[in-house]
């Protein structure tokens, strides 16, 4: 009887994950929960939210469970050679179509201008207030990304807590933040420099390099971090972008 009622328990679990991602999109979720539901269509009946979390931690972020090999993904306990199997086709197809899917992962991220274009084009959709996170491995490689809209960055309604939580929960070393100003580049607000400082340090607290972040005005961006006094990083993409940044503040 009991493994009855767990499976009746995991079978509305599920639903109603399904019926969350299907009304408000994949924005939601954290990136545990949508391998997590990309595991149901392997694993009938089993919980897989802890099998999902379990990757994440042992190839550090998603990228590198998609580009597991399928010896490494079968090795990790939860994982059957169909959802080993399901994951590498994943991978496959995220390789072959990355540039139509994933446009990220063709921005050179180590580069000030071409990260602030890739910010900007993130914000087309919002045309109102909105606040964007990205997080990076030591590589820089982008392993989480969201778009927060409907609370005013820099007002008392916006919590900078949730980035710091987001990144530790994908295990993310490196962080760059942006939100859209409503002035313009050049005219953010004290309480906007007051939030980029919060979150500034709220990263540093948590040993995550803050690497930037961007205020936007369409296609127009600013760094805010590059007005206070300069970090460094021993991440050879992080110093560059670092020196990138102050070449073009320098106009070379």
């Amino acid at each position: 009887m009991a493994e009855i009622k767990d499976s009746q328990i995991h079978a509305g679990h599920r639903e109603r994950m399904r019926s969350k991602l299907i009304t408000h999109g994949k924005a939601i979720f954290d990136t545990y929960e949508l391998l997590e539901m990309l595991l149901y269509y392997t694993t009938p009946y089993k919980d897989t939210n802890p099998t999902a979390k379990q990757l994440l931690h042992r190839f550090g972020g998603l990228d590198g469970v998609l580009s597991a090999s399928r010896e490494e993904l079968t090795s990790t306990v939860g994982v059957g050679e169909k959802s080993a199997e399901l994951i590498e086709l994943v991978g496959r197809l995220g390789d072959i179509f990355g540039a139509e899917i994933l446009p990220e992962r063709r921005v050179e991220f180590s580069s000030y201008s071409s990260t602030g274009r890739y910010v900007c084009s993130c914000f087309e959709k919002y045309p109102d207030s909105a606040c964007a996170v990205m997080l990076f491995d030591n590589g820089m490689n982008l392993i989480e990304a969201r778009m927060i809209s409907g609370s005013s960055y820099g007002s008392a309604a916006f919590k900078p807590r949730f980035f710091i939580d987001l990144a530790l929960s994908c295990g993310a070393t490196v962080a760059i933040t942006a939100n859209n100003s409503k002035l313009g580049v050049s005219y953010s607000t004290d309480a906007e420099r007051m939030t980029t400082k919060m979150i500034n340090n709220a990263f540093s607290s948590v040993g995550i390099f803050h690497m930037e972040h961007f205020a936007v005005s369409g296609k127009s961006f600013a760094s805010m971090l590059g007005r206070l006094p300069t970090l460094r990083s021993e991440l050879p993409e992080v110093s560059a972008f670092l020196e990138s940044r102050e070449r073009e503040a320098k106009g070379v």
